[in-house]
């Protein structure tokens, strides 16, 4: 269990109180992978390793939009595309364990 400085705001449990999560807002989705970072990772919730993956994959999906010269082998897409599912498992049970979902 995370405690100390570092810890993601804990969800409210009461529907007609906002929590802290639900004032989060980020303008981009550089914002939301530094977010993921600096809430999670830092308080050890998640490894460095699926924010590094977060991002590449992130870098990857931004030169495929916006460089039209640029071409993804079907062997790296399949890699990004593995390591993304397991990188939604990963969220998706930890969101178990904390009676989120």
């Amino acid at each position: 269990m995370c405690e100390g400085k570092g810890c993601p705001p804990e969800r409210s449990r009461t529907p007609h109180r906002k929590s802290k999560e639900a004032s989060l807002s980020f303008p981009s989705h550089k914002g939301v992978i530094s977010a993921f970072g600096e809430h999670f990772v830092k308080a050890d919730i998640f490894s460095k390793e699926m924010s590094k993956e977060l991002s590449k994959a992130f870098e990857k999906r931004q030169l495929g939009d916006y460089e039209y010269t640029f071409v993804l082998s079907k062997g790296e897409a399949e890699e990004i595309l593995k390591k993304g599912k397991n990188f939604v498992d990963k969220i998706v049970q930890y969101l178990k364990q904390k009676k989120l979902l």
